[in-house]
């Protein structure tokens, strides 16, 4: 290699961090913190590793991944959408929903709070409107889980059919009360837009029960249905909501999953279940930023001799 090649790419790399060097930052400090859980994780539970990898099979395995990261592809949707991006902006945008969804994931819940001002402010969006768009995320993901709770705890078609009406008017007057009125968020005024959102985030829900079941099913000792998973999974992470903004809230999460599953396995078995969920979640948040950071870098790359717009990420 050329001595004009290697300046050409200390050059390159040199931009890079003056750009977004923070960004860089956070994605690698966020990631080694995923690695050092799944090791502390495997090394806390050396024993029951071999029975894990004999209870859970690839094929299962790859199925949890896909299932968690096409979650995190819906819910990312709904976000993208509520922000207010432009569609040419799309990808931008999703990445920066994943690498704040990854600072979540660090102990204590306000991380990526704070991380979406942070970079959403740097795409020149108001503090405000992303703070305001947060509690309309917050919001419906917990109208929607109760409702399921309840739809799911029913056994009439009619007052299933009633439940999801009344948890669709009652997000729709929160909307309208809290949300709506404030200037920088009129786009989020559309009925048939929140129906939309409150479907999205109804299937990321079961798809986390679906989880579950594939991971919970075969080890219980008292059978465990569909239905059962459905409730223990929305309830459990209904629970972690609650308690999201607590240093212990993943702790405190797992304890409700556990808890919930005690009448189902014994403890053996509830330990084994939390840890593949940790271990698929943790899996799927870092594959989720590295598919991502791939797919920016490339959109760039691709968009680098194209005239750049002057139109900054505003929302619409």
């Amino acid at each position: 290699m050329t001595s004009i090649n290697i300046h050409n790419i200390i050059d390159y790399i040199s931009t890079i961090l003056k750009k977004s060097s923070m960004n860089i930052i956070v994605r690698i400090a966020v990631n080694l913190f995923f690695l050092g859980l799944i090791g502390i994780i495997f090394y806390q539970n050396q024993q029951i590793i071999p029975v894990v990898w004999n209870s859970l099979s690839i094929q299962k395995f790859v199925t949890c991944l896909l299932l968690y990261i096409i979650s995190l592809v819906i819910q990312a949707t709904i976000w993208i959408s509520m922000i207010g991006y432009r569609q040419q902006h799309w990808y931008q945008g999703f990445d920066d929903f994943i690498q704040t969804y990854l600072m979540g994931r660090l102990p204590g819940g306000w991380w990526k709070w704070l991380g979406r001002i942070t970079v959403y402010r740097a795409l020149h969006l108001s503090k405000t409107t992303v703070l305001w768009v947060s509690v309309a995320e917050l919001a419906l993901l917990t109208i929607s889980g109760a409702s399921i709770i309840i739809v799911v705890s029913l056994s009439s078609p009619i007052w299933q059919s009633l439940t999801v009406f009344l948890s669709l008017i009652l997000a729709w007057l929160f909307f309208r009360l809290f949300i709506v009125r404030r200037p920088e968020c009129h786009h989020l005024g559309s009925p048939w837009q929140l129906i939309w959102y409150w479907c999205g985030y109804s299937v990321a829900w079961l798809l986390g029960a679906t989880i579950l079941y594939l991971l919970a099913a075969p080890l219980s000792v008292t059978p465990l249905s569909l239905k059962d998973t459905v409730l223990i999974s929305t309830m459990s992470g209904l629970a972690g909501i609650v308690v999201q903004f607590l240093p212990i809230s993943a702790l405190l999460r797992d304890i409700a999953l556990g808890a919930l599953l005690n009448r189902f396995m014994d403890l053996p078995q509830i330990v084994m279940v939390v840890f593949m969920i940790r271990i698929i979640y943790s899996l799927g948040d870092m594959a989720s930023s590295w598919i991502t950071s791939i797919i920016l870098l490339l959109m760039r790359h691709r968009l680098t001799n194209k005239p750049r717009s002057d139109t900054p990420y505003t929302a619409e």
